[in-house]
């Protein structure tokens, strides 16, 4: 499909419904308009990849290139020069590469595209490889007769660039396929090919613009992108009482164990869970068709049975399914690394790997802050029973991932009361001697957009997709450590993040509430609102063990946080590939429970060491200083360091 825009975010609307009813595989555009304030998300649905070449100098112009995000396309700088000529390529299945090319000529006698486009004809012939070519876009060039290759003797327009454009274009054998007009009564957006096989049923059809829509059909067998079937356990046809017997049997072998570790203890349960799973309960591949088909009706049922009652009782969860409707994810757009697209899932994985890694602190221990004499009780020992253990198992969201383990929870969910005696004592096992198994510590990474553009690796933050059971027991850690805050006062009043009955809402209220005061008594505000950048990746370890103990977090308990946050790893899996393992050196893991309450405590004295009040939301904070006539001393001590480049901000 092939359209002149004339400034596409005025044609958001119209270009929704082309896509809707058309369903191309790949749009060329010219006079986008656009500038790098403007992200192609915003223009484009997420299951199309664009590629831009926006006008640098002056308004209007610009062009893109979009495909199907499942169709493997990437640009081809090396062929591009200073015009507004953009070069993408398509390798066929067992057949040349497709080269497509994009050009907006923007006036008839614009000779300087003209010798831009010969120059890239030249860049290809020197590459010496036989490729397909499929050029198009608008080339105002209203004064040449394509089907017989002649200029027009009576026209107005530039004679001299209309005999360049018709030498450059029959000097390398194209053919120009657009028959009808496409702007009042002249050609002028054209497409060209050497290979007059490929393209047929070229039509032109409703506008946009001043310019008519020109589609044609594509005859190629282009490779996709393929997503692996998976294969997942058939819930409701186990077999329920071998697998109880089963679970039984290996209760008796866990217990008669003498002197075994954790990892020791966990090595039997997980191989022996996985056996009795792959032995009793049927499993098959996902069919995309079929498993298309089932999403879609059971949204449609979610949406009919339970919005119209959330609407009613419930607006937070209205909101949130509303929220996901307008920011649907159809995974992790192609990057762009030093302007090359990356479009292979493992290199996608491991640019993202490396991205999440980069940010991580390299802490130096050596002048970690003395933090006095701390009048905190030491947390009580952490004994857990069968009764929790099970009250857990049994709250497990059965419709949530499993981790790499790949222990569904619908199945620890089923089966928790043969599985409760086991478990509770691999978790006061792991709790009393501060070790965890080493797949606990290993967390497949999930990418999830948060803002800006989506080529760029920096606007993705990684979640930690980790095992059920390690979660479990953080629950009960989570708890235990709670009741101990809650007793002593710890957590500062003014943190509304992560925690029972405070939102975001409650931190409004009595923000707006200072504020609403001091206008009344006729006092200045002063506000500074920060966020800090890569938060909860950038925790460093020693530092928070170190306020961990201050606290009266101590003695096993402690031992367990540090075997927790130390020696982790992490690998990203993107379009059903892995990325290579790094090392987290630092941070909280997102995605798990315990990693927010960490992030709490080690943000915790921040506040004390501000000379005014401190309103915080986890990692968000704002500074609020209300009085008559000066500014506080804080507020003057940010504006320093914002002035001197201390401070990066949103």
């Amino acid at each position: 499909m092939l359209i002149n825009f004339q400034g596409i975010c005025n044609k958001k609307s119209e270009l929704k419904v082309l896509l809707e009813e058309f369903k191309p595989d790949i749009v060329q555009g010219t006079e986008t308009w656009l500038s790098s304030s403007i992200h192609s998300n915003v223009i484009f649905p997420d299951d199309y990849v664009v590629f831009r070449r926006d006008r640098q100098v002056g308004q209007h112009g610009g062009i893109l290139t979009a495909c199907r995000n499942d169709l493997v396309m990437s640009r081809k700088e090396e062929f591009e020069g200073d015009g507004e000529i953009l070069w993408t390529q398509i390798k066929h299945q067992g057949r040349r590469t497709l080269l497509i090319g994009t050009v907006y000529k923007h006036k008839h006698d614009d000779k300087d595209t003209v010798n831009e486009l010969e120059q890239s004809f030249g860049k290809i012939s020197r590459k010496g490889k036989p490729y397909n070519i499929l050029l198009s876009g608008d080339f105002n060039q209203p004064n040449v007769n394509w089907e017989e290759s002649t200029i027009l003797a009576n026209h107005a327009a530039s004679k001299e660039t209309a005999q360049a454009l018709l030498e450059t274009t029959t000097g390398f054998d194209l053919t120009q396929v657009v028959k009808e007009r496409t702007r009042r009564n002249n050609i002028l957006d054209l497409i060209f090919t050497n290979n007059t096989g490929l393209v047929s049923d070229v039509k032109v059809v409703a506008r946009v613009s001043d310019h008519e829509i020109v589609i044609a059909d594509l005859n190629l067998q282009a490779r996709w992108k393929r997503q692996p079937r998976k294969s997942y356990f058939v819930r409701k046809k186990e077999n329920v009482e071998q697998i109880n017997s089963s679970i039984e049997d290996l209760g008796r072998t866990y217990f008669s164990l003498q002197e075994a570790s954790v990892q020791e203890k966990w090595d039997l349960i997980e191989g022996g869970l996985k056996r009795i799973m792959k032995a009793h309960i049927p499993q098959k591949k996902a069919a995309k068709k079929a498993l298309r088909k089932s999403l879609n009706s059971a949204e449609r049922e979610f949406a009919s049975n339970r919005l119209s009652d959330a609407l009613r009782d419930n607006v937070k969860q209205f909101r949130s399914y509303k929220k996901r409707l307008g920011n649907s994810e159809a995974g992790v757009a192609d990057p762009i690394v030093n302007n090359k697209i990356i479009s292979d899932g493992r290199e996608k994985a491991e640019v993202l790997n490396a991205q999440f890694a980069g940010v991580f602190t390299h802490e130096d221990c050596s002048n970690i802050p003395e933090l006095g004499t701390s009048n905190i009780p030491a947390i009580p020992d952490l004994k857990i029973y069968e009764e929790g253990v099970l009250k857990q198992l049994r709250n497990l969201s059965p419709n949530k991932a499993p981790g790499p383990d790949q222990i569904p929870p619908w199945f620890l969910q089923m089966f928790a009361d043969k599985l409760t005696p086991i478990l509770t004592d691999l978790f006061q096992t792991s709790v009393d001697t501060g070790t965890l198994p080493r797949q606990w510590k290993e967390a497949n990474i999930c990418a999830v957009f948060k803002k800006g553009n989506k080529q760029s690796p920096d606007n993705y933050r990684p979640v930690s997709l980790t095992c059920v059971l390690s979660k479990v027991l953080e629950h009960i850690v989570h708890s235990h450590i709670m009741d101990h805050f809650g007793d002593y006062g710890i957590l500062v009043d003014s943190q509304h993040g992560v925690r029972a009955r405070r939102s975001t809402e409650t931190q409004l209220i009595l923000t707006v509430n200072d504020v609403a005061k001091a206008l009344d008594r006729g006092d200045s505000i002063h506000m500074a609102i920060l966020d800090f950048t890569k938060a909860f990746d950038k925790v460093p370890h020693e530092r928070l063990l170190g306020k961990l103990n201050h606290y009266g977090i101590k003695g096993n308990l402690l031992n367990w946080i540090r075997g927790f946050l130390t020696g982790r790893s992490q690998r990203v899996i993107c379009e059903g590939s892995t990325s290579s393992s790094k090392d987290v050196v630092s941070g909280v893991p997102q995605g798990t429970v315990l990693g927010p309450l960490m992030f709490l405590t080690y943000i915790n004295d921040m506040p004390d060491k501000l000379k005014c009040q401190a309103r915080l939301f986890a990692d968000d904070c704002c500074i609020p200083q209300l009085q008559k006539r000066k500014t506080c001393a804080t507020c003057k001590m940010i504006s320093g360091c914002w002035k001197n480049g201390k401070v990066h901000g949103k």
